[in-house]
């Protein structure tokens, strides 16, 4: 009986321990993306390392309207995400609402390498990207030069049919850079109710010529790519993968948009911890860095990244001193403030 009583005690202590290690070896943390290009680079340079090191799997899934869903999840207590994209007004919106978590970055950062405009208390900067003019070359008529926003209203000398993502974020001040605005001058004129009319009368020029507003990352690539659309704004890395796979697209870096996109953790997710890990991973090692800006052409904001890439890879890079003088900043404080009135302005010019 005593040994009965020993095998039972062993027996359970011997299952509970291959309970616990079956649960470290599941361990997950759950990313929300927004699919295409950089789903699949995280499953490619950056899923392998984390299970290596940590022994956590990747798991993403698809949003289009991260803070949308955030607000609902967090409302009913259904924390789907550990980690989502909060670009732009999203992180101040969020940080208001105390809808984050706290970023520990003795974790992602122990060598404080991110350069203090990467670090934020809820989020931390991802790879740099710009939303530019992406055109096709084969549809340029000759001897002209394609030359930002201005090209994109001018359907007389730039004819055929464009596309424009559906939102009022950055179109306003493509529109008004169009309508002759200084860069250094955009938001100044923004703030103003004289500066929205004017920014929404020229939308309301070029919208006859707007074949798709479309709404996910992958649209405008397919859209270049089938031909049923010759300009359009997207990021501008769907445009560096197209021009590896000899697609006759380039961009126009005149007028774009510069952005540091941030990545946040919702308040109350499943594993904050396990995505402190994943930052590290896939944001701070610099080899992973190196691949990242070759191949998504978003680069990080690691001072030692430029001397790892080639001049041709530079020259291709939002952050490249050419490109960089022809951008304006995106204003996340602007939009944080003023994104709720102008999405129903936009809604509403939607529907004219």
């Amino acid at each position: 009986m005593r040994q009965s009583a020993q095998y039972l005690r062993f027996a359970s202590a011997f299952f509970a321990s291959l309970l616990a290690s079956s649960a470290i070896a599941q361990e997950k943390v759950v990313i929300a993306n927004y699919g295409g290009m950089v789903a699949d680079f995280y499953n490619k340079y950056c899923a392998a390392p984390l299970k290596e090191r940590h022994g956590i799997v990747l798991e993403q899934v698809a949003i289009s309207d991260p803070l949308g869903q955030l607000k609902v999840q967090q409302a009913t207590g259904s924390n789907l995400w550990d980690m989502f994209p909060a670009e732009g007004e999203i992180l101040i919106t969020a940080t208001n609402n105390g809808w984050l978590e706290p970023i520990d970055w003795s974790v992602v950062d122990p060598d404080n390498e991110m350069p203090a405009v990467g670090r934020h208390k809820y989020g931390v900067a991802g790879r740099v990207y710009s939303m530019i003019l992406a055109y096709r070359t084969d549809k340029v008529p000759a001897g002209k030069v394609v030359d930002g926003w201005k090209t994109f209203w001018d359907v007389k000398n730039f004819p055929g049919p464009r596309a424009m993502r559906d939102t009022p974020l950055e179109n306003l001040e493509f529109a008004l850079i169009a309508d002759g605005v200084p860069l250094d001058q955009i938001y100044n004129v923004l703030k103003t109710p004289e500066g929205v009319d004017r920014a929404f009368a020229k939308l309301s020029e070029i919208k006859p010529d707007i074949a798709v507003f479309w709404t996910s990352g992958q649209q405008p690539a397919q859209l270049l790519a089938s031909g049923e659309v010759y300009y359009t704004n997207t990021w501008n890395g769907r445009v560096v993968q197209m021009k590896s796979e000899k697609v006759p697209v380039d961009i126009s870096w005149s007028g774009g948009s510069l952005n540091i996109p941030f990545y946040s953790i919702p308040k109350g997710a499943k594993n904050p911890s396990g995505v402190m890990k994943f930052f590290n991973v896939c944001f701070m090692d610099l080899g992973i860095q190196k691949i990242g800006a070759e191949v998504t052409g978003y680069p990080s904001l690691s001072p030692k990244l430029p001397a790892l890439l080639s001049e041709k890879i530079r020259e291709d890079l939002p952050t490249s001193e050419k490109n960089m003088k022809q951008q304006f900043a995106f204003d996340l404080e602007f939009w944080a403030k003023n994104r709720p009135a102008l999405q129903r302005r936009w809604d509403a010019w939607r529907l004219k």
